[in-house]
Protein backbone atom coordinates (compact mmCIF):
# COMPACT_ATOMS: atom_id res chain seq x y z
CA UNK A 1 0.00 0.00 0.00
CA UNK A 2 1.34 3.44 -0.79
CA UNK A 3 1.98 6.05 1.42
CA UNK A 4 -0.80 8.49 -0.13
CA UNK A 5 -3.20 5.30 0.01
CA UNK A 6 -2.60 4.78 3.84
CA UNK A 7 -2.83 9.15 4.47
CA UNK A 8 -6.67 8.94 2.99
CA UNK A 9 -7.56 5.72 5.18
CA UNK A 10 -6.20 7.11 8.19
CA UNK A 11 -8.03 10.51 7.39
CA UNK A 12 -11.21 8.42 6.69
CA UNK A 13 -10.98 7.07 10.16
CA UNK A 14 -10.32 9.75 11.56
CA UNK A 15 -13.21 11.34 10.79
CA UNK A 16 -15.74 8.36 10.94
CA UNK A 17 -15.48 9.52 14.47
CA UNK A 18 -17.25 12.74 13.92
CA UNK A 19 -19.49 12.56 11.00
CA UNK A 20 -22.34 11.47 12.29
CA UNK A 21 -22.67 13.83 15.38
CA UNK A 22 -22.05 16.70 12.95
CA UNK A 23 -25.08 15.38 10.67
CA UNK A 24 -27.27 14.83 13.70
CA UNK A 25 -26.31 18.84 14.91
CA UNK A 26 -27.02 20.03 11.45
CA UNK A 27 -29.98 18.33 10.98
CA UNK A 28 -30.93 20.56 14.54
CA UNK A 29 -29.70 23.61 13.21
CA UNK A 30 -31.49 23.46 9.36
CA UNK A 31 -34.31 26.03 10.47
CA UNK A 32 -32.09 28.43 11.60
CA UNK A 33 -30.16 28.50 8.26
CA UNK A 34 -32.15 30.35 5.84
CA UNK A 35 -32.49 33.24 7.87
CA UNK A 36 -29.05 33.07 7.93
CA UNK A 37 -28.26 32.90 4.37
CA UNK A 38 -30.71 36.20 4.15
CA UNK A 39 -28.33 38.06 6.44
CA UNK A 40 -25.51 37.19 4.69
CA UNK A 41 -27.03 38.24 1.40
CA UNK A 42 -27.21 42.10 2.38
CA UNK A 43 -23.76 42.34 3.16
CA UNK A 44 -22.34 45.16 1.06
CA UNK A 45 -21.87 44.45 -2.33
CA UNK A 46 -18.11 46.36 -2.93
CA UNK A 47 -15.02 45.07 -1.75
CA UNK A 48 -11.26 45.22 -2.30
CA UNK A 49 -9.00 43.64 -4.63
CA UNK A 50 -7.76 40.45 -2.56
CA UNK A 51 -3.73 40.02 -2.39
CA UNK A 52 -2.60 38.02 -4.81
CA UNK A 53 -5.07 38.27 -7.79
CA UNK A 54 -8.01 39.32 -7.33
CA UNK A 55 -11.89 36.98 -7.64
CA UNK A 56 -13.50 36.71 -10.96
CA UNK A 57 -16.84 35.93 -9.27
CA UNK A 58 -20.54 37.44 -9.42
CA UNK A 59 -20.08 39.69 -6.12
CA UNK A 60 -24.02 40.10 -6.31
CA UNK A 61 -23.81 36.23 -5.46
CA UNK A 62 -26.07 35.20 -2.03
CA UNK A 63 -25.61 31.65 -0.50
CA UNK A 64 -28.64 29.12 -2.16
CA UNK A 65 -30.97 28.53 0.49
CA UNK A 66 -30.72 25.83 2.87
CA UNK A 67 -26.67 26.07 2.67
CA UNK A 68 -24.18 25.33 5.40
CA UNK A 69 -20.65 25.26 5.09
CA UNK A 70 -18.16 22.21 5.62
CA UNK A 71 -17.49 21.74 9.55
CA UNK A 72 -14.88 19.26 11.04
CA UNK A 73 -15.57 18.44 14.29
CA UNK A 74 -18.60 19.18 16.80
CA UNK A 75 -20.97 21.76 15.56
CA UNK A 76 -22.11 22.57 18.98
CA UNK A 77 -18.11 22.89 19.96
CA UNK A 78 -17.49 26.06 22.44
CA UNK A 79 -14.80 27.40 20.19
CA UNK A 80 -15.36 27.90 16.25
CA UNK A 81 -12.23 28.25 13.46
CA UNK A 82 -13.52 29.80 10.63
CA UNK A 83 -10.63 29.37 7.92
CA UNK A 84 -10.81 31.40 4.44
CA UNK A 85 -8.58 29.55 2.34
CA UNK A 86 -7.09 29.39 -0.92
CA UNK A 87 -6.15 25.51 -2.64
CA UNK A 88 -3.42 27.12 -4.16
CA UNK A 89 -2.34 29.55 -1.51
CA UNK A 90 0.83 28.01 -0.37
CA UNK A 91 0.87 29.72 2.95
CA UNK A 92 -2.46 27.51 3.37
CA UNK A 93 -0.44 24.51 2.35
CA UNK A 94 2.00 25.25 4.99
CA UNK A 95 -1.09 25.81 8.16
CA UNK A 96 -2.62 22.70 6.84
CA UNK A 97 0.52 20.44 7.03
CA UNK A 98 2.36 21.86 9.71
CA UNK A 99 -0.58 23.10 11.95
CA UNK A 100 -4.12 21.92 11.16
CA UNK A 101 -2.98 17.99 12.60
CA UNK A 102 -1.64 19.46 15.77
CA UNK A 103 -4.91 21.20 15.94
CA UNK A 104 -7.24 18.16 14.66
CA UNK A 105 -6.24 15.91 17.64
CA UNK A 106 -5.70 18.85 20.15
CA UNK A 107 -9.05 20.24 19.86
CA UNK A 108 -11.28 19.32 16.89
CA UNK A 109 -11.39 15.52 17.53
CA UNK A 110 -11.82 16.12 21.72
CA UNK A 111 -15.15 17.82 20.61
CA UNK A 112 -13.42 21.49 21.67
CA UNK A 113 -13.24 23.06 18.25
CA UNK A 114 -15.39 23.28 15.07
CA UNK A 115 -13.29 24.01 12.23
CA UNK A 116 -15.15 25.74 9.56
CA UNK A 117 -14.17 25.92 6.11
CA UNK A 118 -14.85 29.13 3.73
CA UNK A 119 -13.18 30.02 0.50
CA UNK A 120 -11.25 32.98 -0.29
CA UNK A 121 -9.86 31.81 -3.67
CA UNK A 122 -7.92 34.67 -5.55
CA UNK A 123 -5.30 33.09 -7.59
CA UNK A 124 -7.13 32.10 -10.63
CA UNK A 125 -9.18 29.21 -12.22
CA UNK A 126 -7.71 26.90 -10.81
CA UNK A 127 -8.59 27.76 -7.42
CA UNK A 128 -11.62 28.27 -8.27
CA UNK A 129 -12.36 25.15 -9.76
CA UNK A 130 -10.30 23.40 -7.27
CA UNK A 131 -12.87 24.57 -4.48
CA UNK A 132 -16.05 23.69 -6.41
CA UNK A 133 -14.50 20.12 -6.70
CA UNK A 134 -13.97 19.83 -3.32
CA UNK A 135 -17.64 20.89 -2.58
CA UNK A 136 -18.81 18.37 -5.35
CA UNK A 137 -16.82 15.88 -2.92
CA UNK A 138 -19.00 16.88 -0.10
CA UNK A 139 -22.09 15.83 -1.95
CA UNK A 140 -20.70 12.13 -1.28
CA UNK A 141 -19.74 13.34 2.71
CA UNK A 142 -16.07 13.42 1.40
CA UNK A 143 -15.83 17.55 1.23
CA UNK A 144 -12.17 17.06 4.08
CA UNK A 145 -10.52 14.18 2.63
CA UNK A 146 -11.02 15.53 -1.17
CA UNK A 147 -9.60 18.67 1.23
CA UNK A 148 -6.48 17.22 2.36
CA UNK A 149 -5.63 15.70 -0.96
CA UNK A 150 -6.04 18.64 -3.45
CA UNK A 151 -3.32 20.44 -0.54
CA UNK A 152 -1.03 17.00 -0.36
CA UNK A 153 -0.82 17.62 -4.71
CA UNK A 154 -0.60 21.04 -5.04
CA UNK A 155 2.07 22.38 -6.87
CA UNK A 156 1.74 25.87 -6.91
CA UNK A 157 -0.48 28.77 -8.62
CA UNK A 158 -1.20 27.89 -12.24
CA UNK A 159 1.00 24.65 -12.14
CA UNK A 160 -1.75 22.39 -13.93
CA UNK A 161 -2.09 20.51 -10.57
CA UNK A 162 -5.66 21.54 -10.66
CA UNK A 163 -6.50 20.82 -14.10
CA UNK A 164 -10.06 18.90 -15.04
CA UNK A 165 -8.58 15.56 -15.45
CA UNK A 166 -6.74 15.48 -12.29
CA UNK A 167 -9.66 16.61 -10.23
CA UNK A 168 -11.30 13.78 -11.74
CA UNK A 169 -8.55 11.67 -10.62
CA UNK A 170 -8.36 12.91 -6.84
CA UNK A 171 -11.98 11.86 -7.02
CA UNK A 172 -11.16 8.44 -8.41
CA UNK A 173 -8.57 8.30 -6.06
CA UNK A 174 -11.18 8.80 -3.29
CA UNK A 175 -13.61 5.96 -4.26
CA UNK A 176 -16.08 8.60 -4.93
CA UNK A 177 -19.19 7.84 -7.70
CA UNK A 178 -17.87 9.72 -10.77
CA UNK A 179 -20.84 10.17 -12.21
CA UNK A 180 -22.44 12.45 -9.58
CA UNK A 181 -19.00 14.12 -9.15
CA UNK A 182 -18.64 14.62 -12.88
CA UNK A 183 -21.65 16.24 -13.81
CA UNK A 184 -21.59 18.47 -10.21
CA UNK A 185 -18.11 19.40 -11.26
CA UNK A 186 -19.59 20.79 -14.55
CA UNK A 187 -22.41 22.23 -13.24
CA UNK A 188 -21.01 25.59 -11.88
CA UNK A 189 -23.42 25.47 -8.99
CA UNK A 190 -21.37 26.28 -6.29
CA UNK A 191 -20.42 29.57 -7.73
CA UNK A 192 -22.74 31.40 -5.75
CA UNK A 193 -21.31 29.75 -2.47
CA UNK A 194 -17.40 30.52 -3.62
CA UNK A 195 -18.94 34.50 -4.36
CA UNK A 196 -20.68 34.58 -1.26
CA UNK A 197 -18.09 33.50 1.14
CA UNK A 198 -15.52 35.59 -0.72
CA UNK A 199 -17.79 38.58 0.22
CA UNK A 200 -18.06 37.52 3.63
CA UNK A 201 -14.45 37.58 3.69
CA UNK A 202 -14.24 40.88 3.07
CA UNK A 203 -16.65 41.91 5.20
CA UNK A 204 -14.90 40.42 8.09
CA UNK A 205 -11.58 41.94 6.94
CA UNK A 206 -9.76 39.38 5.19
CA UNK A 207 -7.44 40.38 2.56
CA UNK A 208 -5.30 37.50 2.10
CA UNK A 209 -4.84 33.29 2.31
CA UNK A 210 -5.03 31.95 5.11
CA UNK A 211 -7.00 34.02 7.02
CA UNK A 212 -8.94 32.55 10.70
CA UNK A 213 -11.50 33.80 13.05
CA UNK A 214 -11.45 31.97 16.51
CA UNK A 215 -14.83 32.65 18.01
CA UNK A 216 -14.84 36.16 15.37
CA UNK A 217 -11.15 36.94 16.47
CA UNK A 218 -9.08 37.44 13.37
CA UNK A 219 -5.89 36.00 13.70
CA UNK A 220 -3.80 36.50 9.78
CA UNK A 221 -1.30 33.84 8.39
CA UNK A 222 0.03 30.60 8.78
CA UNK A 223 0.45 31.06 12.12
CA UNK A 224 2.12 27.92 14.44
CA UNK A 225 0.53 25.65 16.44
CA UNK A 226 1.16 27.45 19.93
CA UNK A 227 -0.52 30.85 18.58
CA UNK A 228 -3.52 29.09 17.73
CA UNK A 229 -3.43 27.07 21.37
CA UNK A 230 -3.35 30.69 22.83
CA UNK A 231 -6.24 32.45 21.09
CA UNK A 232 -8.24 28.82 21.13
CA UNK A 233 -7.18 28.52 24.94
CA UNK A 234 -8.62 32.35 25.67
CA UNK A 235 -12.01 31.70 23.74
CA UNK A 236 -12.66 28.43 25.65
CA UNK A 237 -12.09 30.24 29.12
CA UNK A 238 -14.17 32.43 28.30
CA UNK A 239 -16.82 30.30 27.07
CA UNK A 240 -16.96 28.63 30.00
Amino acid sequence: MSRQSRQVKEAKRRRARVREASRTARGRMWPYVSVAAAAVGIVGAFFLISAGGGSSQDTSASYPAGYTPPIEGDPAAPVEVVMFGDFQCPSCKRFETETLPALREEYVDTGRVRFVWRNFEHYGEESVAAARAAHCAGEQDMFWDYHDLLYRNQRGIGSGAFSRANLLEFADQLGLNATPFTACLDSFRYEDVLAADFRLGRDEGINGTPGFLVNGEYLAGAQPFGTFQSVIEAALEQAR
